[in-house]
């Protein structure tokens, strides 16, 4: 009860005497031990601990339940994650409460979208919403539902149609750091800086004012936060955001974010290149940006799936190839990336990678090939309705002059 009180982030105080309690008293009946470890291990979740998680996790293994799904989702383990949220749902279709059915499926949709399988994310919200009357559940459920349908969308490139499902989802109190969260990104992509770093800033806000910080939120902002600071050429401030975040993700073992923040450092240099700066990576952390970006492709390539993780760090390795003039590199990493983005429908990573492309065939002298990538990217951004980075959009205006 006051782990559900506490939005399933209580003190750690109670998370470390309930777990000490599940793990070391005698003679508990598996009903008792699953009645304190299942919300334990909810709490542990949702307060980043997922270190501190496992031996619960051991304890409940393998009934069908959702925070089970949710750790292996957490730490990388995509295949099992996937089983099970197929057995939550299956579990929760049987005990028929609307509300336990339409998270449970968010919840696998949310799974799916982060692997890269959003074909498979589309059905199941579709299915969430055809079969339960939305309008009908609690605020809880609904932001929930729409959150999950906001990050689809904008992993999809579809940033319009994001921002209005994060608006929606933005009614429930509760969730409102997360989706200012979600909002300051796609507000990012459309160009409105301002009011990103307004939104990433009161996100902020709201989790520092609370008595007990909630540590893996702050980070994931840090690193919402360091991007604006890198698009608008503020290289070192952005650094400072990315690498805090880096070293709490390696600190609490989540192969995805690390991932994410090595991809992430990569990109201040990428953006500083484009934009004729000398900043580099090197000089302030002691690797180099190709460096990050193998170490990023080594902690994900073993990973199930992670599709958008992978995909991004190929069109990193390219995008950095092709300023340090290894053409044939750029094309492998290049092409690798293009595929993977059009296989699992990330329009607008498609884009990107195309405008790369079309750099690319500039440098070969294959004028004609590098006109229609970029007259395929703008018409995705187009249709998007997204614009270019300031200094991705200056140094591809000044090779689509000389065309």
């Amino acid at each position: 009860q006051i782990v559900e009180l506490c939005a399933h982030r209580p003190p750690a105080r109670l998370l470390d005497w309930g777990a000490s309690y599940v793990l070391n008293t005698q003679g508990l009946s598996q009903e008792a031990q699953t009645a304190v470890a299942r919300p334990l291990l909810s709490g542990f979740i949702n307060s980043g601990y997922n270190e501190c998680a496992e031996a619960i996790v051991n304890l409940l293994e393998p009934q069908p339940l959702i925070e089970l799904g949710r750790y292996r989702h957490n730490v990388a383990d995509g295949e099992r994650a996937r089983q099970y949220y197929l057995r939550a749902i299956e579990y929760a279709e049987q005990t028929r409460d609307r509300a336990k059915i339409v998270c449970a499926i968010a919840d696998f949709a949310e799974c799916e979208a982060v692997l890269g399988n959003l074909q498979n994310a589309v059905r199941q919200l579709r299915r969430a919403r055809k079969n339960h009357n939305l309008s009908r559940l609690d605020e809880m459920t609904r932001s929930w539902y729409h959150y999950v349908a906001g990050y689809i969308c904008y992993q999809r490139g579809h940033f319009r149609r994001a921002h209005a499902h994060y608006r929606s989802a933005l009614r429930c109190e509760a969730r409102r750091a997360d989706v200012l969260r979600e909002l300051s990104r796609v507000n990012l992509e459309m160009g409105r800086y301002n009011v990103a770093n307004e939104q990433a800033h009161e996100a902020l806000a709201l989790l520092e004012d609370k008595h007990q910080p909630l540590l893996p939120s702050i980070h994931a902002l840090y690193g919402c936060l360091g991007d604006i600071c890198a698009v608008q050429g503020k290289y070192e401030e952005a650094y400072r955001y990315h690498s805090e975040a880096l070293s709490f993700w390696q600190k609490t073992g989540q192969p995805r974010w690390i991932c994410l923040s090595l991809n992430r450092i990569a990109e201040i240099e990428l953006l500083a290149r484009d934009a004729g700066s000398s900043w580099r990576v090197a000089a302030t952390m002691g690797k180099s940006a190709y460096e990050l970006l193998r170490e990023a492709w080594q902690v994900i390539e073993p990973t199930y799936m992670n599709l958008p993780h992978k995909s991004r760090t190929l069109h990193n390795l390219g995008w950095l190839a092709w300023h340090e003039g290894r053409i044939t590199d750029a094309e492998k990493y290049l092409r690798r990336a293009l595929l993977i983005r059009q296989h699992y429908g990330n329009e607008y990573g498609v884009a990107r990678t195309l405008e790369l492309l079309a750099r690319l065939r500039f440098t070969q002298q294959r004028y004609n090939e590098a006109k229609q990538y970029f007259e395929q990217a703008g018409q995705i951004r187009k249709q998007l309705g997204v614009v270019q980075y300031p200094a991705v959009k200056r140094c591809s205006l000044s090779i689509q002059r000389r065309l």
